[in-house]
């Protein structure tokens, strides 16, 4: 069986998807959204998840360079 464009298509398909997550993400997260005035819980616990994977990857970033070191 041919994957070669599947592959292909696989990789298109999830760049786009970050594209447009990402996009949404901005949208939502501007300072006067629309978002932010008729939801502002939600936006606050997106910001809260956004803030806690920066410190994972941070975490993550340092334990990688001690261990490199090493």
């Amino acid at each position: 069986m041919e994957t070669a464009k599947l592959k292909k298509f696989a990789q298109f398909a999830r760049r786009r998807l970050m594209e447009q997550v990402s996009a949404k993400l901005k949208l939502v997260l501007a300072e006067n959204s629309a978002a932010r005035r008729e939801n502002p819980k939600a936006v606050d616990e997106i910001e809260k998840a956004i803030s806690n994977q920066h410190s994972v990857i941070s975490n993550q970033k340092k334990r990688l360079a001690v261990e490199t070191a090493n």
